[in-house]
């Protein structure tokens, strides 16, 4: 029995042996600590960057989507402008001719009207 004591009592952890194992472990523990925080503060600074990325990409879609949706209104404005211009010219034309001589035959019977000629 003796010898199974001696043999025991080699393998028996003794308390310098557990504290140099604790302190193993919080320096292992510490060490893992500081890589994680760093890779935090990385993932943190991307995550930012990210966000304003996406706000500068969000910003560049409105403003396409809106030049978008102007772009055709301006356009169909101009051809119909084109279009009832080209109709109503030629009736402009006709309408101020006929404007221009009744307006000149108001005018003659104004002044002879304030003449006296005509009463």
């Amino acid at each position: 029995m003796s010898e199974v004591c001696e043999a025991n009592v080699g393998e028996v952890a003794t308390k310098k042996d557990l504290q140099h194992l604790e302190e193993r472990f919080n320096a292992n523990l510490q060490r893992l600590e500081e890589r994680f925080d760093a890779k935090l503060e990385r993932f943190d600074v991307k995550l930012v960057n990210l966000k304003f990325e996406l706000l500068k990409w969000l910003i560049r879609l409105i403003v396409a989507q809106t030049c978008l949706l102007i772009a055709p209104l301006n356009f169909f404005r101009s051809v119909r402008e084109l279009y009832w211009r080209s109709f109503s010219e030629p009736l402009l034309k006709q309408t101020s001719s006929r404007h221009s001589s009744v307006a000149s035959e108001l005018t003659i019977c104004r002044k002879l009207l304030t003449c006296g000629h005509v009463r």
